[in-house]
Formats: C-alpha cells, structure tokens, sequence
C-alpha cells in the first residue's frame, strides 16, 4: 500500500485448493491486477503433483475483499492444467465483470466461455499494455539476424541497437502512457577469443515517447544502478511505473539478504524505501 506503506502478505497454501496432494507448495511464476478491479488479482501459478511427480500450469483469480479463488483452466488442458508449463501471459484491458479475457501463448482464452480464440496481428512473446491508454508495446526478444532488441510500440517497429541479454525483461508503461521502463540486462563484444560477449549487471532503459530521435536506438536514456547508487537486484529489478516520474524498483547494498522494494526517480535519484 503506498500510502501507508503497509504490505499485505497473501500465501498461496492458504487461499488455494486441493494442495493436500501436491508434492510440494506451488510456485507462482506471475501475478497481474484485474484492469477492472483494484480488489482482484490474477495468479499465473505451477503446481507439484505427488502422482507422478510433474507440474502443471494453471491461474487463479483471486478477490482480497472476499478471499474467494476462481480455477483459471482452458478445459484443453485436462483436469491439472497445462503440462509441463505455464503460458497464461496476462489479463486483458477489455475485461470486464463476468467476461474475462485471458493472454495465453496460445491464443485470448475467454474464461467464462472456456473458449480460446486465436492471437490478432501484432501480439508478441512478452506484452504489455497501457492501464491508461490504448498503447501496446510487444517484443519476441533478439533478432535471429542481427541479434539485437526488436519491439512493436503500437504498430511502429523499432530496433534497439545496444545488445542485451535475451531479450528485455519486465516493461512497464507510465500511467499517461508518454513513457516505458525496461528491465534489461546489457552485453558487450568482447576481444576474448573464449567469449563472444560480456554481461553487466541489469539495468533500467527509459524509453521517452516525446523524445525518440531514432528507430535503432530508442531507449532516450539509461539507470545503471551500481554507478548511481551502488546497489544490485538479487532476481530482477522489475521497475514499475508508480506516477509518470517515478518507478518501483528491486534492489539492495552489496551484503545484503533480501532485495527491498524502493521508489525512485525515472531520472535516478531515491524518494524512498517502501518495504523492509
């Protein structure tokens, strides 16, 4: 809660079914706030079984006012839910209540009618969309040619010339919709005969939609955050826009055990801590 700064901690063990003959606690791989309601949450989860000790994907809604849990599970995918996988991506904008519109890999899956229906033009491996506005932004991560950044920013195409690592990871529009943070990590040629490549330490690109001089180089500028704070991220920076100037971010001193949640600046000065 940023106004009082108060985390709710929801365990999955708790609001879950049938975990009694799971071989261990599911993982939840993704979690996205219902566009309609600020009370819903949808959980992109992996569970154990005891029987023949795989896992399966499945999603699950579920309300904080009413604690209530709804099984997301295309009847395609059998009783368990999708083997060896998870491609459930997202909960689309024009949802509404009763017609819930799910982002699988595969296709929209209308929860209600349990039907899935092919992806239009234009959806892409990771995918993002505006709250707040109409924009889309969509990537399938490094070209096979010129191994470098490929994004779909609505329907214009960019290539980001600076390498990175697989792909981006995390994009995040700001609430008007004028900017986008990627979570990426960068590489560089290197002279070593051993390696093709030197990896940095992840980072955060602002893509500055008034600003943008180039299609091969979109990113207007970038936050290294050993050089501006001296601080890492143990599994990801995940920057998320809070307001349009600043972001929630992963990251902690060299030493530490866990990686907090702060707010900064999208031009890379701290506001605050927000969790312990």
């Amino acid at each position: 809660d940023l106004q009082t700064l108060v985390p709710k901690l929801i365990y999955l063990k708790d609001i879950l079914p049938d975990t009694a003959s799971w071989l261990r606690k599911a993982s939840c791989v993704a979690v996205f706030w219902c566009p309609y309601s600020s009370n819903k949450l949808f959980l992109a989860c992996l569970e154990y079984k005891l029987s023949d000790h795989d896992y399966n994907g499945v999603g699950y809604i579920y309300d904080l006012s009413t604690h209530s849990v709804t099984r997301v599970n295309p009847s395609r995918y059998g009783k368990y839910g999708l083997w060896l996988g998870n491609d459930e991506r997202g909960w689309l904008k024009g949802s509404k209540e009763g017609v819930d519109s799910i982002l699988l890999s595969s296709g929209i899956y209308l929860l209600q009618q349990d039907s899935i229906y092919p992806l239009p033009t234009g959806y892409k491996h990771s995918f993002t969309q505006s709250l707040n506005t109409n924009d889309i932004i969509g990537t399938d991560g490094l070209s096979q040619q010129t191994d470098e950044l490929e994004i779909y920013l609505n329907s214009t195409y960019f290539r980001e010339s600076h390498s990175i690592s697989g792909g981006s990871g995390k994009m995040s529009f700001s609430p008007n919709g004028r900017k986008i943070a990627l979570s990426v990590v960068p590489r560089t040629p290197t002279t070593n005969q051993q390696e093709i490549y030197t990896y940095g330490f992840e980072e955060v690109w602002i893509i500055d939609r008034d600003n943008i001089t180039t299609r091969d180089e979109f990113a207007s500028y970038k936050l290294n955050f050993q050089e501006l704070f001296c601080m890492y991220s143990f599994s990801g920076i995940s920057a998320e826009y809070i307001t349009d100037s600043t972001l929630a971010v992963s990251m902690h001193k060299d030493g530490d055990n866990i990686s907090p949640l702060w707010e900064i600046t999208d031009k890379g000065r701290i506001i605050r801590q927000l969790t312990k």
